[in-house]
């Protein structure tokens, strides 16, 4: 309202029909895009409070890796690290406990893509059967790392009692 006003005083037209309808549009325009800058101001300001809250996130599931490698030592040089890259990158992405994975990863296959359990038949990383892998629709196979870690971040948190490494 204050810009049709200001429009009103600052109009060089005499008041008339035309003045009036020009100004209620500029106070319009003017109005919408003081209204798409706030918006975008809190857009802008909702996504920097996001990123921040990425960060930390990151950061605390960082100082977290750390510890443990500072608690259980460094990773035996057999171990596939690409294998322990991909549980680290997912459980940050699924938001799964990295240290119940790795422990889980550790105790089921000791970070082995191509594990083979003879007794099971289970395979993979996290040592999933072939009936489970048809009941949970897991496309490619077991031995896939990064479907079988994927697999493990979205079914672990339903049904951790599948995994028992005590």
């Amino acid at each position: 309202m204050s810009i049709f006003i200001n429009c009103m005083k600052q109009n060089l037209l005499q008041v008339s029909v035309i003045g009036l309808f020009l100004c209620l549009v500029i106070s319009g325009v003017l109005t919408s895009i003081a209204m798409a800058r706030s918006k975008k101001e809190i857009i802008n300001v909702d996504m920097t409070n996001i990123d921040k809250l990425n960060e930390t996130a990151e950061q605390a599931w960082k100082d977290n890796l750390e510890q443990m490698k500072m608690f259980y030592g460094p990773f035996p040089e057999q171990y596939d690290k690409t294998v322990i890259e991909e549980i680290e990158r997912a459980s940050l992405e699924y938001g799964v406990d990295y240290f119940a994975a790795f422990k889980i990863a550790e105790c089921e296959s000791r970070f082995d893509r191509y594990a083979t359990n003879k007794v099971s038949g289970a395979k993979g990383v996290f040592q999933f059967l072939d009936s489970t892998w048809e009941f949970i629709k897991a496309p490619g196979h077991q031995y896939d790392f990064k479907e079988n870690v994927r697999q493990f971040m979205i079914w672990y948190p339903l049904h951790p009692e599948w995994w028992d490494c005590n």
